[in-house]
């Protein structure tokens, strides 16, 4: 299958999944189109680190397929996981918006807990698309 077909039913099927989500009930379909053709798409092997805690934030993530944790490293070393998210759940977006002037760091770790494909847009191309 050339890459391109492979590229739009990617993007198809984050449209449906970003549709079935109480986040984006009442965006309209057209818009939620726009957003997801601004998308890239990578694949993280089970174990690694999608987002480093105070890494610049760049990228807003949508998870395509797998799951992964944010979590935390508490001052005891420990691992203190913040939540887990699934097919059609984002991240970095609060980052995102709200940093029209400013860089924004990532509060948290993003670990993969199994093989993973995101769906990544840019802050420059989500600021003037989206």
């Amino acid at each position: 299958m050339p890459e391109g077909h492979a590229t739009e039913e990617k993007r198809r099927k984050l449209a449906d999944l970003l549709s079935s989500k109480f986040k984006f009930r009442n965006v309209p379909r057209a818009d939620i189109d726009t957003l997801v053709s601004c998308c890239s798409f990578m694949r993280f092997a089970k174990g690694s680190h999608i987002i480093m805690q105070d890494e610049e934030v760049k990228y807003l993530h949508f998870i395509l397929s797998g799951s992964a944790e944010n979590y935390l490293m508490t001052t005891k070393a420990n691992r203190k996981v913040l939540n887990t998210l699934y097919a059609g759940d984002d991240f970095s977006l609060p980052d995102l918006i709200m940093s029209v002037h400013v860089n924004p760091r990532s509060i948290a770790y993003s670990l993969c807990v199994d093989d993973c494909e995101i769906a990544i847009i840019t802050r420059d191309d989500f600021m003037k698309k989206c």
